[in-house]
């Protein structure tokens, strides 16, 4: 889990801010240089003199600070950031982290010599809680420092938020119900509340703080722009719907519209008929030019010329030689040409 309040105008974000910073911390480096614990470890004498002047900053806000351990409870969280991601410290807890143990010691010195102010509303805490736990506490309380301004901002602005505001409210919400489980019965859990769980009314009476919800700003617009953005990358469900109505006509096309290859029978039945006709055609031609017949069809019916027929008859006796002798059609053998005659 991360820290949610991390919106810039947020008051637990305008204040733990003030925690990171340098400050006059320098002025501390001589107080805790002096304690043993830690004089040969500079990291730490650096973060001991931080830790004096955030003393120093909360006394600052204490009288002006609506939740009273709200601070106290942040500095603690920022000692434990500043082992774990400054000063190398890997593990969840700090109980029993000999680190630690120097600096608590060393500040409890520092608090007791009275040498630079410090008063005991603020202490470091010698606790075995685990680091992820310290960060859900700390989101519980930011909500309870914010929830008042919140609440403000979305009645004026007509319970509208920007996108951000709206996370961090839903992420909030979502964490206060998980802690009102354990706060409250029958399932109260005394290691898992926190002690200021029970003091919200105190702040907040006949306020319920599951309840606070907002609307994003210009909603509608928003969708609508997105729907714009998405008609120009992407068809919508009705485009679709056509492209795939056209893919299924185009389908079905596909089976009735395209000729199908012939068949078979197809083929079988132009073999059986083609060659026939073929076969006959070639036979008449033969009988045609190169027969008695032929010759008397070409003469007496067809009217050819004399010319005509010698080049046929001359072929002819070629082909024919070996079977029948040539026929002249002047010949004084007029026993073909009366046959063929009366033929």
């Amino acid at each position: 889990m991360e820290l949610y309040a991390t919106l810039e105008d947020l008051p637990s974000k305008i204040f733990y801010e003030q925690l990171k910073e340098e400050g006059n911390s320098n002025i501390y480096i001589a107080n805790c240089e002096a304690e043993t614990k830690i004089k040969e470890d500079s990291p730490l004498v650096n973060l001991c003199a931080k830790t004096i002047k955030n003393f120093k900053l909360i006394e600052e806000f204490k009288d002006n600070y609506t939740f009273k351990d709200k601070p106290c409870n942040d500095l603690n969280y920022w000692v434990r950031e500043e082992l774990i991601k400054v000063h190398d410290i890997k593990v969840d807890t700090v109980y029993g982290l000999q680190r630690f143990n120097n600096l608590y010691i060393a500040l409890n010195q520092i608090q007791k010599k009275n040498e630079v102010g410090i008063n005991d509303n603020c202490k470091i805490d010698y606790t075995s809680v685990s680091m992820e736990e310290l960060r859900e506490r700390k989101n519980l309380y930011d909500y309870l420092e914010n929830y008042g301004e919140l609440e403000k901002k979305y009645v004026q602005n007509k319970n509208e938020c920007s996108r951000d505001y709206f996370d961090y409210v839903t992420n909030s919400v979502a964490l206060y119900k998980n802690f009102k489980k354990l706060c409250e019965p029958p399932n109260i859990s005394q290691s898992k509340c926190p002690y200021f769980f029970n003091n919200i009314p105190v702040y907040y009476p006949n306020k319920d703080l599951s309840e606070l919800t907002c609307k994003l700003e210009n909603e509608q617009q928003e969708i609508v722009a997105e729907r714009g953005e998405s008609s120009i990358h992407t068809p919508d469900a009705r485009e679709k719907g056509s492209s795939q109505e056209g893919a299924t006509l185009d389908i079905d096309k596909t089976d009735t519209d395209v000729p199908h290859q012939p068949s078979s029978s197809l083929s079988n039945t132009l073999m059986t008929t083609g060659v026939p006709v073929l076969g006959s055609f070639f036979a008449f031609s033969i009988l045609y030019k190169l027969t008695p017949i032929g010759s008397l069809i070409r003469n007496r019916l067809l009217g050819v010329g004399e010319s005509v027929n010698q080049v046929h008859d001359n072929a002819a006796d070629g082909l024919w030689e070996d079977s029948m002798e040539p026929l002249d059609i002047n010949s004084d053998r007029s026993g073909y040409q009366l046959s063929y005659q009366t033929f």
